[in-house]
């Protein structure tokens, strides 16, 4: 928070963009800017049951346990497939972070 801070006694807007930070708007920053990661998982749930018919099993992979947005997506997730009461949730699995794949150019 401190680069926050010396940024905003210097007059320097600060916006602070997806991950939460302690303090309020506009005191300590100007805004935040992030998704609401609840419904961001209530979607992907109606959209997978709407996809499959309601019908089969799930695997939920979260991408890193312990994350706020992780355990909110998660919460939206499994709210939303409540309403499909034929798919079976077979796991949820938790994958440690990875660094995405290099990219090469095709020849």
């Amino acid at each position: 928070m401190r680069p926050v801070a010396a940024a905003m006694q210097k007059g320097i807007p600060v916006v602070i963009m997806d991950s939460a930070l302690k303090g309020e708007p506009p005191k300590d920053f100007v805004c935040t800017v992030s998704t609401n990661n609840h419904r961001a998982g209530e979607m992907a749930g109606e959209h997978l049951g709407k996809l499959l018919d309601g019908k089969g099993k799930v695997v939920l992979f979260r991408h890193k346990e312990g994350s706020a947005s992780t355990d909110q997506r998660e919460a939206g997730f499994l709210g939303a497939i409540q309403n499909f009461p034929t798919f079976m949730l077979f796991s949820t699995i938790a994958t440690p972070a990875r660094p995405l794949a290099k990219h090469t150019q095709p020849r």
